[in-house]
């Protein structure tokens, strides 16, 4: 986190995509696919951080409210 607050954005996914392949049972997996995404978009990579946002909102439905809600997932509003 403390790259991420650097601008250090690739060191920071690099970390941060280590939490979810070295330990993908963790809990603290959805947080960190919440801020590789961050990091990928910053890096002027939107369509890798938005299939980050798919990845941690299909393989992590449970994840807690403040993720979900970043990923938009409760704001959604469908269409009628």
């Amino acid at each position: 986190e403390a790259m991420f607050a650097q601008a250090r954005y690739a060191d920071a996914a690099d970390a941060f995509l280590d939490v979810f392949t070295a330990h993908p049972n963790s809990e603290k997996v959805p947080e960190s696919l919440l801020k590789l995404g961050m990091s990928l978009d910053r890096m002027g990579h939107p369509d890798k951080a938005c299939s980050t946002y798919a990845k941690l909102t299909n393989d992590y439905p449970n994840a807690a409210r403040p993720i979900r809600q970043r990923t938009g997932e409760l704001t959604f509003i469908p269409l009628r």
